[in-house]
This record gives C-alpha cells, structure tokens and sequence, in this order.
C-alpha cells in the first residue's frame, strides 16, 4: 500500500501481468501490456500488484482489469475510513478554530471541516445547495454537513 499515488509505466504494468501470470499461468505480450495500460494506467502501481494477491486470496477467476479497479477502489474508501478515525481519535475538536464558515456564521475547527470532506468522498455524496440535513436545515455546502458527532456547530439541537 502506498501513499503518494504515481500513474503506471509500461514496465509496472508488465510487473502486475508477470505477477497474475504467477497465479493463472497466462502468457503476456505487448498487446496485452497496452490494453491493461488504457484500463488501469491511473492506478498506483503497489496498489494494482496488492489487487492481483487479493483478488487470488479470493477466487481461482480470471484476473480482469475491473477486478483491479474494484480492489483499488475499496483500498482507497478503507483508507479515508481509517483517515476519519485516526481523525476523531487524535485530539479532541477546538471549535472555534477557524477552518471554514457554517451556515450560521459560526466557525468550525479544521478537525470537522477534513471529516466532513473525506465524508463525502467516502459516501460518493455529492452535498450540494438544496439538500436538507439531519435538522432540515439546507446546506449550501459540503462545509455545512455536520459529521463530527462532537461537533455540535450549527446543529439545531
């Protein structure tokens, strides 16, 4: 698992084909490094080879591009789940702490603001004007989604 992303070389590519070619004993040429290169290209390198382990942990199937890209991508919410725990579990919310705007004007520490951003990336959420929230109050942003359940701030309790 890494934490700087990089994009695929043609050679990390044949690296992650050689490592699936391990398991079902596929042969790889230069066409099939192309393919998999349009299809997973964007994907970290450590992170496509961490696939191909998990995905013949799981099932003796072939090994397909999207396999890869479902592993990646349940990697990728784990971690930002993990980041909004370690979040929550490090130090206790300064609220006060000017790190965005409610809607009420009231500011909200830096600690709420980053959960509620990997919130919305974990949920796939898209926390747009007109969205009502857990008070039927609307957000006009994703800055406005309380998510910190100690961060009491613009709640309407």
């Amino acid at each position: 698992m890494s934490t700087q992303h990089r994009p695929m070389t043609a050679d990390d590519i044949g690296r992650v084909l050689a490592k699936a070619a391990a398991f079902d004993r596929r042969t790889v040429g230069e066409g099939d490094i192309l393919a998999w290169f349009d299809a997973i290209g964007d994907v970290d390198p450590e992170d496509a080879l961490e696939a191909v382990t998990a995905h013949y942990r799981q099932t003796d199937a072939w090994l397909m591009p999207a396999h890869v890209l479902r592993h990646v991508e349940q990697t990728r919410r784990e971690r930002a789940r993990a980041a909004i725990t370690a979040a929550r579990q490090a130090t206790p919310c300064r609220h006060g702490d000017p790190g965005g705007i409610l809607a009420t004007g009231e500011p909200m520490c830096p600690r709420c603001r980053a959960q509620r951003r990997l919130s919305a990336i974990i949920g796939g959420n898209d926390w747009s004007a007109g969205r009502l929230g857990h008070d039927n109050v609307p957000w006009a942003s994703i800055d406005e989604k309380p998510v910190n359940p100690q961060c009491t701030e613009g709640d309407a309790r």
